[in-house]
């Protein structure tokens, strides 16, 4: 089951906490197993725009299911009621075009969303696994 009360998404235009990411294409999200991957993530980087309100535009590169864990013990943090840490996100996609330092958002289904920062990834493509493992910085939890 999916909540979307936090975020909206329309197939091309997706919104949370007041930022925008665009995707130039509808994407397809992949039929993943709901055990390995129960979250909604996106990655995302900065076209260089604003809207008519001033709000920087995001060009969206990957939407779809995910799953989020600890990337290291004793990695979190709790600074001003926000807290940070770090993570790795795992995608069952190996067609994205990311790089480091995109952004990447994870949509929990109790509403609590994780936005960070691309530090390193690989991409797996064998036959008895595939999928995308990205190792994430300066997440920030709200």
């Amino acid at each position: 089951m999916e909540f979307t009360s936090f975020y909206t998404f329309n197939n091309s235009v997706l919104e949370f906490q007041g930022q925008r990411i665009v995707f130039h294409y509808v994407p397809v999200i992949e039929d993943a197993d709901e055990f390995f991957y129960p979250l909604t993530c996106a990655i995302y980087r900065s076209g260089g725009e604003t809207d008519s309100d001033g709000y920087e535009l995001f060009d969206g590169l990957w939407y779809g299911k995910c799953s989020l864990e600890a990337a290291a013990p004793g990695g979190n943090s709790l600074k001003d009621f926000v807290i940070k840490g770090d993570y790795k996100a795992h995608i069952p996609s190996t067609e994205v075009s990311m790089r480091v330092n995109d952004r990447v958002v994870v949509f929990h289904h109790n509403n609590r969303v994780i936005t960070s920062t691309i530090l390193d990834f690989i991409v797996e493509k064998e036959d008895y696994v595939s999928g995308s493992t990205l190792w994430l910085k300066d997440a920030d939890e709200s």
